[in-house]
C-alpha cells in the first residue's frame, strides 16, 4: 500500500452498526449519495468518501490511478 494520509480524503459518516462504504464513479463525488444516506444510516454505519482528486479530496502524487485510489480507500 502507498502512504495515504486519511485527512487528505474527504469523508461523510453517519449511523451505527456494520459499515457500508459508498464510492462514487469517475467524474462524481461523495455528494451523489446524500439522498440515500439517511435511510441507509438507520440500520448501518454509512461511509461516503471522495476518491483522491475528486470532490474535496486532495489528488495523490502522480495523478489518479486505480491502484493508488484503492490504497487510499483502504487507508
Amino acid at each position: 500500500m502507498s502512504d495515504v494520509a486519511v485527512d487528505e480524503v474527504a469523508v461523510d459518516e453517519g449511523g451505527e452498526g456494520e459499515a457500508l462504504l459508498l464510492l462514487h464513479g469517475l467524474g462524481a463525488n461523495r455528494r451523489i449519495w446524500q439522498a440515500v444516506t439517511p435511510a441507509l444510516a438507520r440500520s448501518r454505519r454509512v461511509i461516503a468518501m471522495d476518491l483522491p482528486g475528486f470532490g474535496d479530496s486532495q489528488p495523490l502524487d502522480g495523478g489518479f490511478a486505480l491502484e493508488s485510489a484503492a490504497d487510499a480507500i483502504a487507508a
